[in-house]
């Protein structure tokens, strides 16, 4: 909750008006993503990877977000690609299993 005195906001508007966008952005900049450097469902992934302590595989994303099998799989891939996981292939190095999680600077700031 935040509390603004009627009075400073009848005095100096635009001082409020600063503050309170500077209080905002951290919270705009997660939700909005100017650059559009990721989709939605890549951000979830990023979150989800974020918070796990492990290397994350398909069947986590379904049971997580609720999505298809391949979906979650060609999304681990988009996001390979964009260099922010790394598969891991499985016992006999045919197939990938696990995708580990390559984290950013911008991960603690909620700017992916």
């Amino acid at each position: 909750m935040i509390a603004i005195p009627y009075d400073d906001l009848a005095e100096q508007p635009e001082q409020t008006i600063m503050l309170i966008k500077m209080l905002l952005a951290p919270f705009s900049a997660a939700i909005d993503s100017s650059d559009g450097k990721y989709t939605k469902l890549e951000r979830d992934v990023l979150l989800v990877a974020s918070r796990c302590d492990k290397p994350l595989r398909p069947i986590d994303l379904l049971e997580v977000l609720g999505i298809g099998r391949r979906t979650a799989v060609a999304t681990l891939k988009s996001l390979c690609s964009k260099g922010r996981f790394r598969p891991i292939p499985g016992k006999y190095g045919k197939r990938i299993r696990h995708y580990a999680f390559i984290p950013s600077s911008t991960d603690h700031w909620g700017l992916f």
